[in-house]
């Protein structure tokens, strides 16, 4: 099932993302990453700290860092609409407007 599920996210990428946000998020990732990397194991050598399980820790977090800062990349079009709650229908979404604009007269002319 699982590798039911990984092939149709893997057909389905392209349509969600396209190859200039597939590139940025690759771009910034692999630039946190390294630098990460380069501060953890200044961090150890100034500690005096060094073996081989501390720059192993310090590329897991950095590659662990990396990935975390993709999240902070914009995929869509600035303004991208989100769709209306298919729950709600157009008779509701008007009575809340309603309710909305008689509330914001009626504080109006209050002191």
């Amino acid at each position: 099932m699982f590798r039911l599920g990984w092939q149709v996210f893997r057909a389905r990428l392209p349509e969600l993302v396209s190859d200039r946000d597939r590139r940025r998020l690759v771009v910034v990732a692999s630039i946190v990453a390294p630098v990460v990397f380069v501060a953890l194991v200044v961090v150890v050598v100034l500690t005096d700290d060094v073996s081989v399980a501390s720059v192993a820790a310090s590329a897991a977090y950095a590659a662990a860092a990396g990935a975390f800062s993709m999240l902070f990349c914009r995929l869509g079009p600035k303004g991208w609409s989100i769709p209306a709650v298919p729950s709600i229908g157009w008779r509701t979404q008007d009575a809340v407007a309603r309710y909305y604009r008689r509330s914001a007269a009626g504080r109006s002319g209050a002191p």
